[in-house]
């Protein structure tokens, strides 16, 4: 991890300027803790007395990595005579002394990085001395920076008169200044051979991007052309121009221009809410210098207005697009990506001419990457002009006719090629030549495989995004006529598939480019297995997707969710099937089982419009499915606020299951209309379903554990009423049943909000025990927004009754960063105690550095609470906080 060292040169009249300051670089080191140890190092009381040991330590001005010198009225302490210059004058001050010792090693190596800020606001003058301290101030910053008759003007200098102007600017320049010593973020794949050729065209994308007036460039081309390697090559090329990053946006498995906003924010990182996902976007983009690289525009054309309006509202980003159609949008520069060059007809060029060639240079390449003792012969030359001729000199094409070198001669290729090609003209008549070239030399690639290989490879397209092998024994083998770690090899071997393996969980995930997964789709839509392959897909989509109520409490839901972060496009082309072939309880199907999924990612609009196509399919209006669906978009709809759709469907809902006498699932939606009733804050209503959704559970003949966790709404309900006996029954016997059936989630809310009962009855211990508890069985489940509730009440119990402010300054700030991950506010209902224990707090800590603690618990989040749970309750604040001079 980079090491960055912020020194810190600041007289005594800037004490103020100078804690500012610390608070900044103190929240900078929590932003930039993944990827730097950032360090600052302040000397204030008379620094140069310091041994050389303590500065080797610590470091000096000229080790440092950045250099901040604040100033004012004065310049310190004056020093001793033996701190003298080279030519024998004297320093008048430590702050002079420090600063010339930092601009010399800049001036020599080219760090640290010189930020100088000069107060403007008038002093008090009071007497000669703070008369002369302030000349001699104006003496220095006319010698260094202003006058440059003798040539030691360096650099420029800040002015600021407001406070928290200069905090503001201080941390502008500082967070600029750190990602200079930091590689730009970037998730462009790794080359895994060299990029060869485009030359003239990449210096010519280049031009353009690096100027002022292109900030949109589509590539354009025949699938096969190459435009998506050479847009990653582009990227890495321009990724140090672009400090906040240069990112691959993949939409080849997008079929809805509407899902486009959500792939860039996913791909982004960017947290959605309910609002408009391109609100999002545009919101997180406003002010970054980024690149964009989308790529297979071509068949979500219509998403290009929203790429219009990034670029628009974000005048710093800017986009490659690639797309076999050219863009119908204004300000897009179009780019032809032509195929590779190739020597003319009746050509006699000599063989290391030839080699000048992108074609030739990008065959050979690839040939010797199967054969490594392949070379370009006198003998051979003529054969592979022919071979890159015949395939249009795509490079796709190119690459796989090179990998059948390790079995063909070049000739022998050469001839197979115009053989095939013969067999394989034509094609669609709105296809582009390049790509019935294209969609020939696939099909050679495809005859060369046996029966066996050819089925395989062609079910294998079921899959939109790649699976893991696995599933695509699931899938794919209905009658288990493959072992398919052995079988899929043969397809690896002649580049119609890849393997990727992901470090983190050790899987192996089969993928496919678009171009062949096209060709290998076609071939399998025309056969007679298509729709059992397809309704063995979505029946595979309905299984790893399907999450109930309970699953989403339990300690899995996290790898849950993960697992589905990597099938979300084979699930949306599932849907998407199932709305063309209008298949209604498939859907249904799919869309119950997701909306938790969709609800813990924040993706309720897209959860949303999914279950209103799969409704307006119609179907049984009577089918449990159909419940199930109604039911999650009523609680997606509750999360965006909007009640009386959510109540609507919820109703809607409750009449399919009473109609089928589904106990179980009715009492299920009884209690989601009562959640809604709670936050429209009526209580005698959601009390009404309360009850009777628990006199449904109690009526069953095995008691579901469901029952506890109605009892414990409802306990919320009677103690937002005040009705604080009939909470703690309720969360008593909640309670009781979760521990009963030894369910962990239900157990740790009934503790939290039974503490809540316990601490209004004075009995402050016992709370503080029982929100412990809560905290570490959420911490064990690794439910984060639960594990910030139960910091938020134990932080308010540390300041009120334990008196430690910096503990709970420490749990409130690491609260707050879950919060701010989750991107869910503190409950409205518990509002009023937040805010006065955390204005309490704030009172309490201590004066000289009052954010410490709480900028601690911000950079250690979720881990930093559970440390807290881990240690014991009697831990003083130290133990929670980094060693990093805090």
């Amino acid at each position: 991890m980079e090491k960055i060292r912020i020194f810190i040169a600041s007289p005594s009249d800037v004490a103020e300027e100078r804690i500012l300051a610390y608070h900044v670089i103190e929240r900078l080191r929590a932003e930039f803790a993944a990827v730097a140890d950032v360090r600052s190092v302040i000397w204030e009381h008379e620094p140069l007395l310091a041994t050389a040991d303590f500065q080797s330590q610590i470091g000096t001005p000229a080790t440092s990595d950045i250099f901040v010198m604040l100033m004012w009225s004065r310049f310190g302490s004056p020093l001793g005579a033996e701190f003298t210059r080279a030519d024998g004058s004297r320093y008048d001050s430590a702050t002079e002394y420090e600063f010339e010792q930092a601009m010399t090693a800049f001036n020599t190596t080219g760090t640290p990085k010189m930020l100088v800020y000069r107060k403007t606001t008038v002093p008090s003058l009071s007497d000669e001395s703070s008369m002369a301290q302030y000349d001699a101030v104006d003496r220095f910053f006319t010698k260094w920076f202003i006058n440059t008759d003798d040539q030691t003007a360096k650099a420029a200098f800040h002015n600021f008169s407001d406070v928290a102007r200069f905090e503001d600017v201080l941390e502008i320049h500082l967070r600029k200044s750190l990602q200079g010593f930091l590689p730009n973020p970037t998730n462009l794949p790794a080359a895994v051979n060299a990029f060869i050729g485009r030359g003239e065209l990449t210096d010519k994308v280049l031009e353009m991007l690096r100027g002022d007036e292109f900030r949109l460039v589509a590539l354009v081309g025949p699938g096969g052309a190459g435009k998506s390697r050479l847009a990653v090559h582009l990227g890495n090329e321009l990724l140090p121009q672009f400090e906040d990053g240069v990112f691959f946006i993949s939409l080849a498995a997008v079929t809805d221009p509407e899902l486009v906003p959500s792939a860039i924010a996913n791909t982004l990182g960017i947290k959605l809410s309910a609002e408009p996902e391109l609100v999002s976007v545009i919101r997180d983009l406003k002010r970054k210098r980024m690149l964009l690289l989308m790529d297979n525009l071509e068949q979500v054309q219509a998403a290009g207005k929203y790429l219009s309006e990034i670029l628009a509202e974000c005048p710093q980003v800017r986009a490659i697009v690639t797309s076999r159609e050219a863009l119908r949008l204004r300000g897009a520069s179009t780019v032809r990506v032509p195929p590779l060059a190739l020597p003319g007809k009746g050509s006699t060029d000599s063989l290391p001419d030839l080699q000048q060639y992108e074609a030739i240079r990008l065959f050979v390449s690839r040939a010797q990457a199967v054969k490594d003792d392949f070379e370009l012969t006198a003998d051979n030359a003529k054969h592979v002009i022919d071979i890159c001729r015949r395939v249009d000199a795509l490079p796709l094409a190119i690459e796989l006719a090179a990998s059948r070198i390790r079995l063909m001669s070049p000739e022998r290729l050469a001839l197979a090629l115009a053989q095939r090609f013969r067999v394989l003209t034509g094609g669609a008549d709105d296809l582009l030549d390049h790509q019935k070239s294209l969609r020939g030399l696939i099909a050679w690639s495809y005859d060369l495989l046996d029966e066996a290989e050819k089925t395989l490879w062609c079910r294998l397209a079921i899959f939109a995004d790649g699976c893991e092998i696995e599933d695509a024994q699931l899938v794919c083998d209905p009658a288990n006529d493959y072992f398919m770690e052995l079988d899929i090899e043969p397809l690896v071997d002649k580049s119609l598939i890849s393997i990727q393996h992901d470090a983190s969980s050790g899987q192996a995930r089969i993928t496919m480019l678009e171009s062949l997964r096209e060709f290998a789709r076609e071939q399998l839509l025309q056969s007679s297995e298509y729709n059992v392959l397809q309704q063995r897909y979505c029946d595979w989509c309905i299984e790893i997707g399907f999450i109930s109520e309970d699953t989403a409490m339990n300690a899995g839901f996290e790898q849950r969710l993960g697992r589905l972060d990597g099938e979300v496009n084979n699930l949306r082309s599932a849907l998407d099937y199932c709305l063309v072939e209008k298949q209604a309880e498939t859907a249904l199907r799919i869309c119950g089982g997701l909306y938790q999924y969709w609800l813990a990612r924040g993706l309720l609009i897209e959860g949303e419009r999914w279950i209103d196509k799969a409704l307006a399919l119609g179907g049984d209006e009577l089918g449990a499915m159909r419940g199930r669906a109604l039911k999650g978009l009523s609680t997606l709809l509750r999360f965006q606020h909007r009640l009386d759709d959510a109540e609507r469907h919820a109703n809607a809902a409750l009449y399919i299951f009473t109609h089928l006498d589904e106990q179980k699932t009715r009492a299920n939606v009884l209690c989601e209309l009562g959640a809604i009733s709670q936050h429209r804050g009526n209580f005698d209503a959601a009390t009404d379903y309360l009850n009777e959704c628990m006199t449904l559970t109690r009526a069953q003949v095995v008691a579901d554990q469901s029952l506890s966790y109605y009892l414990i709404v409802r306990g919320v309900t009677e103690h937002l009423q005040g009705d604080l006996g009939g909470a703690k029954n309720s969360y008593m016997e909640g309670l009781s049943l979760g521990q009963a059936a030894g369910d962990k989630s239900r157990t740790a809310m009934a503790l939290l909000n039974l503490a809540e009962i316990i601490e209004e009855e004075g009995k402050s211990s016992q709370a503080y025990t029982y929100y412990r508890d809560s905290l570490q069985i959420w911490g064990e489940l690794r439910h984060k927004l639960a594990v910030a509730r139960c910091a938020e009440m134990l932080a308010g119990l540390e300041v009120r009754i334990n008196n430690r402010p910096e503990e709970a300054s420490f749990l409130f700030g690491a609260a707050q960063a879950i919060r701010e991950d989750l991107d869910v506010p503190v409950e409205r209902y518990n509002m009023p105690r937040f805010t006065a224990d955390v204005e309490l707090t704030l009172a309490a800590v201590d004066q000289q550095e009052p954010l410490a603690s709480w900028n601690a618990g911000r950079a250690l989040g979720f881990e930093g609470i559970l440390r807290h749970v881990q240690a014991g309750a009697d831990n003083n604040r130290q133990e929670f906080l980094s060693a990093d001079g805090i």
